[in-house]
């Protein structure tokens, strides 16, 4: 398999356990606080974000530009995730879920239009892929089924059963 083929399969593998670890939320679960303040919603949200912007940087590359565009400066991190998570603060949980499936997408498909060799270990396509859409991903998908295997009996019947921790061995 070649570097480009894994890279994509790995995104995807890993794109999937971020969603099974919203599987079966309602909007009711996806806006309730479970880091540091920012609900399901926002964690998608500020994903979303960054798969937005990712791809255009694939794109830029595909078109022999530069990642990055000319005075776009992504220091602020913090700054970034705030903006992405307010572009999506009015739209419903469901409406953020499509708007990550779309990123994410798009990722795929700026990559696929990327040549082989931007994706050998190192290179700038395979660096944006693995830390700043995969990692990302697994980070997160790790928070939020922290939270789930978390909640105590209280909230369980707040929440309903369909939030019942998952375990390692009961995801999938």
């Amino acid at each position: 398999m070649s570097d480009k083929q894994a890279l994509l399969s790995e995104m995807s593998a890993h794109y999937e356990e971020l969603y099974s670890s919203v599987m079966g939320l309602q909007d009711e679960h996806m806006a309730g606080p479970v880091l540091e303040g920012w609900s399901v919603k926002d964690i998608l949200a500020h994903i979303a974000g960054w798969g937005r912007e990712i791809a255009v940087m694939l794109e830029r590359m595909a078109a022999g530009q530069r990642a990055r565009a000319e005075g776009i400066d992504y220091a602020d991190v913090d700054g970034w995730n705030v903006r992405f998570v307010e572009e999506m603060r009015a739209l419903s949980p469901g409406d953020v879920l499509t708007a990550l499936h779309a990123a994410h997408d798009a990722c795929v498909r700026a990559a696929e239009a990327l040549a082989e060799e931007r994706f050998a270990e190192g290179r700038t396509a395979e660096r944006l892929l693995q830390e700043w859409v995969i990692d990302h991903y697994d980070e997160h998908s790790a928070q939020i089924w922290e939270w789930r295997d978390s909640l105590d009996d209280e909230a369980l019947r707040r929440y309903g059963e369909v939030l019942k921790p998952h375990g390692p061995e009961g995801r999938g």
